[in-house]
């Protein structure tokens, strides 16, 4: 066996973990789980009222029912992270797709509208953001918790005002930047 360097005699090649350590998916499902309560807690301040905690339809897991101070209800996608960083939230293409997934099959089994909190929304130009406005129809509103005083106004109308808004509110996400498909390209922000 060729190795890359030498081991001191009587040293372990690798540092011990801790016990209990599970690798990065672990911690990524702490953090996870850290922003759904998050995401909970800004709902509430934003005048929602959390129905149910979890939920499935079928099965597609949503993390919230909720309902309005005016009577309004939906189901809420929270997808984020507590920690800052340029792939934060639904910074990242893979996890804007996850997402939309998850709504459009959940679309498809409730005639419930969808929100989705986030910790970081997508630049509207990038593939990310380009993806997200696709989702437009199956996907009644989108707000971070970093950053985006509109998207919590807006989630506070459709908790707060009456009627609740039946049509979804103006907003960045819905009109992202579109230009000419690549069929075969990178995007930097897959790397």
């Amino acid at each position: 066996m060729t190795h890359l360097f030498e081991v001191p005699a009587g040293e372990p090649p690798f540092e011990d973990l801790p016990s209990g350590y599970a690798g990065f998916q672990a911690l990524a499902s702490a953090a996870g789980a850290d922003f759904k309560e998050m995401a909970r807690e800004w709902i509430v301040q934003a005048g929602g009222v959390i129905e149910a905690d979890k939920l499935k339809l079928d099965n597609y897991p949503a993390d919230g029912l909720i309902r309005g101070r005016n009577g309004s209800r939906y189901v809420l996608l929270a997808r984020g992270t507590p920690d800052d960083g340029q792939r934060a939230g639904l910074r990242r293409n893979d996890t804007v797709l996850k997402m939309g997934c998850r709504a459009i099959m959940i679309a498809r089994r409730t005639d419930l509208p969808i929100l989705v909190v986030t910790s970081h929304l997508p630049d509207p130009a990038s593939r990310a953001g380009r993806i997200l406005s696709d989702l437009h129809s199956d996907i009644f509103d989108v707000a971070a918790t970093v950053g985006d005083l509109a998207g919590f106004r807006r989630f506070h109308r459709h908790f707060t005002e009456t009627p609740a808004p039946v049509e979804p509110l103006p907003s960045v996400w819905r009109s992202a930047v579109f230009s000419q498909p690549e069929l075969f390209g990178a995007d930097p922000a897959d790397a």
